[in-house]
């Protein structure tokens, strides 16, 4: 788009993530002229080669796994065939849908779109590196939303080839025939279903004693059974100690609790956190200095440079793609002037697409006992649910933590079928000031899987009828 030298803008955003994009949507909205500086792909890492085309690929697995198990169900088929390159096909058109989607909503709602890389020059002016040449705006008001990266191991570095980050994952048609997972979170995770279930040998290596450290233990735990029971090897407490090559394999030692470990792998894949992308984009010019790589903000996402705000994973507060949209709306609010309530970052929804799934929002047993929180605990297994029967979905745990004073709801934990999508009825019960017995006195459609819910309220109050 040719724009005119200097074009004064209300607002300028860096970044179209689901930080950027939904900032410059909203703040077009509530009358501000705005524009959106996008070096690569507008929708950012995410919609791109994150969130979105992972799902797709996560649904291609849960697709083969159901087939496997279609004796279950009474169905019979002569031969069962997957192509993964023809499942990576449809995540990319999934992919194309949205971006068309997302440009379509910025050109509706007049939002100035600039291609090209962004230095932030001066506290109101931004020099736009764009493909064909180079341009000059001026901005009252600026927001960083740059994402951010995979986060290098010491002495690993990725070549695109054998040793990977979850974009290559994103990128390659074919399936190794092995591979080492560095980094048991919800990338790691993900991607050792997929990868097991299109007939990888799976090995995932954590540092930490269990993989989704972040979750409570116990859920945790229970996905380790889950995710060894269909092959996928898990190693915790360990560090990398040496990679060597032969012509084929990587052959990587393992320093763990039981001595040293070695895997021979086709590839290796980097899912050990990130790294915000503050470099290069000119906040040494204004005088913002990224502490380990990252923008601090206050509860407004207000930058200590005034006028100038941080949202999403740069921050490194919290780096979930609903959050970094939570973040938008927060910031355009405050530059609106008419500041909202800033995010509580314990009360944010996680999910991790495993299979069985993973939710959670608010403390878990251990940060509770170390945040001086009594709880009272209610559980409720899948198995003793109609419909986790019905639909041969018996896997899985709903575990709610309650304030045995007050009755709030301190956290809620599950593994399961659908707990992505169940967990929303806990977190809007907390959100309305609702507590356990809120939860327990609910009449819920018989038979779902919410029921769950309601039973493990009503077994912390003792009065569970179906265990």
């Amino acid at each position: 788009m040719m724009i005119n030298p200097r074009t004064n803008f209300d607002l300028a955003i860096v970044g179209s993530g689901p930080g950027g994009y939904v900032a410059a949507i909203r703040a077009s909205k509530m009358g501000l002229k705005t524009a959106l500086i996008e070096e690569n792909e507008i929708g950012g890492i995410c919609l791109n080669w994150g969130c979105i085309p992972s799902k797709a690929l996560l649904k291609n697995a849960d697709v083969i796994n159901l087939f496997k198990r279609a004796e279950e169900f009474g169905v019979t088929y002569s031969d069962l065939d997957y192509n993964f390159s023809k499942g990576l096909a449809r995540s990319r058109q999934v992919v194309q849908r949205l971006v068309r989607g997302i440009n379509f909503l910025l050109k509706k709602n007049d939002v100035t779109v600039l291609k090209g890389r962004a230095q932030i020059k001066d506290t109101k002016t931004i020099e736009i590196n764009m493909a064909d040449n180079t341009t000059t705006i001026s901005a009252n008001k600026i927001i960083i939303a740059t994402g951010a990266s995979h986060k290098n191991i010491s002495g690993i570095e990725p070549d695109g080839d054998t040793i990977i980050t979850s974009r290559e994952a994103l990128e390659s048609p074919v399936v190794p025939a092995s591979i080492l997972i560095l980094g048991g979170g919800a990338t790691g995770v993900e991607f050792s279903y997929i990868y097991s279930t299109y007939g990888s040998d799976v090995t995932i290596a954590e540092t930490r004693d269990h993989i989704l450290p972040n979750e409570d233990q116990e859920i945790s735990i229970l996905l380790e059974s889950s995710l060894q029971k269909i092959g996928v090897n898990i190693v915790t407490s360990s560090k990398v100690l040496s990679i060597s090559r032969t012509e084929t394999h990587l052959i990587v030692q393992l320093e763990t609790t039981d001595g040293v470990q070695t895997v021979k792998v086709e590839k290796l894949l980097i899912a050990a956190g990130i790294v915000g992308n503050t470099s290069n984009i000119g906040l040494e010019n204004v005088g913002l200095i990224p502490k380990d790589t990252f923008i601090e903000v206050d509860p407004r996402m207000q930058t200590i440079v005034d006028g100038i705000y941080a949202i999403g994973d740069v921050t490194g507060l919290l780096p979930l793609a609903h959050v970094a949209s939570a973040q938008a709306i927060i910031a355009i609010d405050d530059i609106l002037g008419n500041p909202t309530d800033p995010l509580d970052y314990i009360y944010i929804p996680k999910a991790t697409y495993s299979n069985p799934q993973v939710a959670s929002f608010g403390h878990s047993e251990r940060t509770a006992k170390e945040s001086g929180l009594s709880v009272n605990i209610g559980r409720f297994p899948f198995r003793a649910n109609g419909k986790a029967l019905a639909i041969g979905e018996s896997e899985g745990l709903i575990k709610v933590l309650f304030n045995p004073i007050n009755g709030s709801i301190v956290g809620a934990h599950m593994l399961g079928s659908d707990v992505t999508e169940l967990l929303a009825t806990i977190s809007m019960t907390n959100k309305l000031d609702g507590n356990f017995e809120d939860l327990s006195e609910m009449t819920y459609a018989h038979p779902t899987l919410s029921e769950i819910i309601k039973e493990s309220a009503m077994e912390a109050l003792g009065k569970s009828i179906h265990i």
